[in-house]
């Protein structure tokens, strides 16, 4: 998948990524930062993630513990509250709706 896929991807069918594409417009161009700022917290992660970016994904818990008065502390508890772990490796198709 391509980086903008998987940040910005809702679902999955099959081998079939769902990506919301008004928000992908929006958003293709930002850094971590600028996605944590905006508060586009699920694709700021999948960015850190792709390019393992350990100070985006601190620089994302900080801010979500910070807005929200959360207490998370690691990489796997964010990824947990955000349903997103890895990319998948089986995705052939991509349909932007």
């Amino acid at each position: 998948m391509k980086l903008d896929d998987f940040m910005f991807t809702v679902g999955y069918n099959g081998d079939e990524a769902i990506v919301n594409k008004l928000t992908e417009q929006e958003g293709k161009t930002l850094s971590v930062k600028e996605l944590v700022d905006k508060g586009q917290f699920k694709p700021a992660l999948c960015n850190a993630l792709k390019n393992s970016d350990n100070e985006g994904i601190q620089y994302l818990m900080d801010s979500y513990n910070r807005i929200s008065g959360s207490h998370y502390h690691s990489e796997m508890q964010i990824m947990r509250l955000f349903g997103v772990f890895a990319e998948p490796e089986n995705i052939s198709k991509v349909k932007r709706l």
